[in-house]
């Protein structure tokens, strides 16, 4: 009987040692998340990123972290998502906090420099989570960009409507001014001016030539433009319905750098009588 006694004990605590055992493997199985980081730069001559934080599984990762380490020779500019990501006091670094991470899901951070200094621009990032990662060779990546040429102009433009207030089916015409504010010569600038919905488009032209239209958007390139030079272009339409008018233009720049994107687009609105 005590021998009896003493196997079914035995085997009892045999079996709560397996279920422990199991348990606690079950439980690290389900607290690994293998996180993986890739970094492109999507123009290989612009320092502009994207750090792409992908969670292979098997379980959720939470307080996931990425830390980006900036080329030196560049001014941040803008990183999204935001408030979660943030550039370093003195620029060299940039710190994510992206929280919780789903099996399978992926989360995209953006980061846009502006380079100061030629040459090669590299950033690299690296990844981690509470969790335990059983593959950490894919934490870290990095992607380049090479620089061969430096220049900021800070491009603007103003938008002006005539007459204002008007009648349905008067002529009213949209006046746009680009101007470079400096510091250097801005090249290969356009002028983008979707039409407004309920008008009838006319004519466009600037004072460096004829504009075209693609789809309902007036593109009128501009060329080259020294420091503090403007440009006029002026857009001609009638309106169809009685209402507000909202229209929009901006300017753009594709060789070199704007410092101060939020003076690239202006608005306007316009009455207009039945």
């Amino acid at each position: 009987m005590h021998s009896a006694g003493r196997t079914v004990v035995s085997g009892r605590i045999a079996a709560a040692i397996a279920l422990l055992v199991l348990g606690s493997a079950a439980a690290a199985t389900a607290q690994t998340a293998d996180l993986s980081v890739n970094v492109t730069a999507t123009d290989p001559s612009d320092t502009r990123y994207v750090a792409d934080v992908t969670n292979n599984g098997p379980g959720a990762a939470s307080n996931v972290a990425l830390a980006v380490a900036l080329p030196g020779g560049v001014i941040p500019i803008s990183v999204t998502p935001t408030p979660a990501c943030a550039f370093s006091f003195d620029g060299s670094t940039l710190n994510c906090a992206l929280g919780s991470l789903a099996n399978g899901a992926t989360a995209s951070v953006t980061i846009v420099l502006y380079p100061i200094t030629t040459g090669t621009k590299t950033a690299t990032a690296s990844v981690s989570a509470t969790e335990a990662d059983p593959s950490p060779s894919n934490n870290t990546s990095s992607a380049s960009s090479t620089i061969v040429g430096v220049g900021i102009a800070n491009m603007s433009v103003t938008l002006l409507d005539v007459p204002d207030p008007l009648r349905i089916g008067s002529l009213l015409f949209y006046v746009a001014t680009v101007t470079n504010g400096g510091d250097d010569d801005g090249h290969d600038v356009v002028l983008a001016f979707p039409l407004p919905d309920n008008v009838v488009f006319l004519a466009a032209a600037s004072e460096r030539g004829a504009c075209t239209m693609s789809g309902r958007t007036v593109r009128c390139p501009l060329g080259a433009f020294a420091v503090q030079a403007s440009v006029r272009a002026a857009v001609a339409v009638v309106p169809l319905q009685s209402g507000f008018l909202v229209a929009t233009a901006s300017v753009s720049s594709s060789t070199v750098a704007d410092p101060n994107l939020t003076d690239n687009a202006a608005t306007t609105r316009t009455w207009v009588n039945p």
